[in-house]
């Protein structure tokens, strides 16, 4: 007698994860104070433009820390790194994840360990746009904010040539980023790190950030 067993094919590391989807929604967050608020959340190609413009600066810095994603928010151990971020007309922004050994057992088991994503992005109050990113970018959940239309399945099927969304057009950012959020940021990291504000680099920023 002799067992068998199903042999999987090989698993890719890098996943498209929706992590803005599309539409306009009202989600629950904490104010500073802990009082119970609710952020809009309505991104658009410029979202996603954002976001790739800030992850391609955080690239071009070597040898320094890149984003990355963890596991239920706990900002631990890394499960992935974001490698570009684009923007689909189905789907909202969404990102070409490179994810760990690990992190690929944990959502690719039978069953899976982690079945959804869920994001940590910075957005505009106003527009419910993103402004940019976070170094963590957010992390594999099973309580997803936006329910199912972030669930691991939600893009799997994309392929990973899709080109990315094109931070060289500046003619759809310039004039918005500077906007009442962005620049309350600005102060608070100077204060934070007793940077000058008027004197304050584009790479010092990014290092605080």
């Amino acid at each position: 007698m002799g067992l068998s067993s199903a042999i999987k094919p090989e698993t890719q590391a890098d996943l498209w994860i929706v992590y803005l989807p599309k539409g306009d929604r009202a989600v629950d967050q904490s104010a500073e104070d802990g009082t119970p608020t609710k952020l809009r959340v309505n991104p658009s190609a410029l979202s996603a433009k954002r976001m790739e413009a800030a992850r391609r600066l955080a690239a071009a810095k070597p040898n320094t820390n890149q984003p990355y994603t963890d596991y239920n928010h706990d900002d631990k151990e890394a499960s992935g790194r974001p490698l570009k971020f684009a923007w689909h007309n189905d789907l909202g922004v969404i990102g070409l994840t490179r994810r760990t050994l690990q992190a690929i057992e944990r959502t690719t088991g039978d069953p899976p360990e982690f079945q959804a994503f869920s994001p940590h992005v910075p957005i505009d109050p106003e527009s419910g746009e993103a402004v940019g990113i976070y170094m963590n970018c957010g992390g594999f959940v099973n309580r997803p904010l936006f329910g199912d239309a972030t669930s691991l399945s939600a893009a799997a099927h994309l392929p990973q040539e899709l080109v990315a969304a094109d931070p060289n057009e500046v003619e759809l950012v310039s004039g918005e980023v500077e906007d009442r959020p962005f620049t309350e940021l600005i102060a608070k990291l100077c204060a934070h790190y007793q940077l000058d504000a008027s004197t304050v680099t584009e790479p010092e920023l990014i290092a605080a950030f």
